[in-house]
């Protein structure tokens, strides 16, 4: 009787610890993509992951004009931080973003942080194209990606989405940000150099990925987007209806 119910406790605890192990594995699983919201918490989460560099911050910003953040730059800078940048100059004129980036370039310039302009390959392949990617990657071990800009105006009022990931998680993808970069930097065309990294690089090939990733929609699609007018996307939706 005394083995049976040791037998029984014995089961009891190897369930509770693979319940344990799987509740374990279950929360790291939903906690390796950290999500901004933009206006919410866009800005304190972006604090963070610049506070956290201790050897470099490579940057992609299409609007780069918060002064606080180029603040923050700035102290990582005097804290030995390695900080390059690569911005838009030729933004779009509309009248929602009038502020200006002029003299947030201009504090990094006296501070000593390089930037540079969309590459001049980029500009010969795609004369009328924004270079319009918005990322921030932190000792080649955190990326910050974004659809927001890094601007007052997209801090306060604007719904934009991020994601924040890990090197632990993704590797590859963040193996691959740091390489674009790298290219676009010296002005080299960028080549994809893994099949398994599941970041999107446009303008070649993107489309046909995103086309892609529409069709596999088997119950529903949820889409947040400020312009809807591409034919074959919208064909696409048109044709998920149906189904």
């Amino acid at each position: 009787k005394n083995m049976k119910i040791k037998n029984i406790l014995r089961i009891y605890i190897l369930l509770y610890f693979a319940l344990f192990a799987w509740e374990a594995q279950a929360s790291s699983e939903t906690e390796n993509v950290e999500l901004i919201t933009y206006p919410e918490n866009a800005f304190s989460k972006i604090e963070k992951v610049i506070r956290q560099a201790r050897k470099s911050i490579d940057i992609y910003a299409y609007h780069l004009k918060h002064l606080k953040v180029v603040d923050l730059l700035i102290q990582k800078k005097r804290e030995n931080v390695s900080i390059r940048v690569i911005a838009e100059h030729d933004q779009y004129k509309h009248a929602f973003n009038k502020e200006s980036s002029t003299e947030a370039y201009s504090k990094l310039a006296n501070a000593g942080i390089p930037i540079h302009q969309k590459p001049k390959y980029y500009r010969k392949n795609h004369p009328t194209g924004h270079f319009h990617a918005k990322f921030i990657l932190v000792d080649n071990e955190t990326l910050l990606l974004t659809s927001g800009g890094f601007d007052g105006m997209t801090f306060d009022v604007c719904r934009d989405l991020g994601v924040i990931l890990h090197q632990k998680d993704y590797s590859t993808e963040l193996r691959e940000a740091h390489n674009l970069f790298l290219a676009d930097w010296v002005n080299q065309p960028y080549r994809n150099s893994s099949d398994s990294s599941r970041l999107i690089i446009g303008p070649e090939g993107q489309k046909e990925i995103f086309h892609n990733f529409l069709r596999s929609a088997k119950k529903n699609l949820h889409v947040y987007q400020q312009y809807l007018n591409d034919e074959m996307t919208l064909k696409i939706l048109a044709n998920a209806v149906k189904k």
